[in-house]
């Protein structure tokens, strides 16, 4: 997961028990839980400002379990500027969004990454 580590919530696994779309689009919720110290704890990734949603469901024999694998997080930038990929064993889904956040049993931060910036010739 290359840009789950910026999410803080260190090397434990993630799974994926619910995704929610809110505010007629505008805001993607995902509703999961990771592993610190082999006790489950819930967190939320909440997308503000959502413009483009797309979702592909890569394996339609597993639609019924309860909680998918996060196996991948892709940031992109926000302000609208590259979308967001968030990849599981069953669907990926790309975002277009303004502001990442995530919110734990102990506190609500929002996500800012900044992309590297090529060097400049001098």
């Amino acid at each position: 997961m290359s840009d789950y580590h910026l999410l803080g919530l260190g090397n434990s696994s993630s799974v994926i028990r619910k995704v929610e779309v809110q505010r007629w689009g505008n805001e993607l919720l995902f509703n999961c839980l990771y592993e610190p110290y082999n006790s489950r704890q819930p967190y939320q990734l909440i997308f503000s400002n959502t413009l483009d949603i797309r979702w592909n469901v890569h394996d339609t024999d597993r639609l019924e379990v309860p909680m998918v694998d996060f196996v991948g997080l892709i940031i992109g930038e926000e302000n609208h500027k590259k979308p967001a990929i968030v990849t599981t064993e069953v669907f990926e889904i790309s975002v277009l969004y303004e502001s990442l956040s995530v919110r734990t049993a102990s506190e609500f931060k929002q996500v800012i990454y900044h992309s590297p910036k090529t060097a400049q010739p001098e």
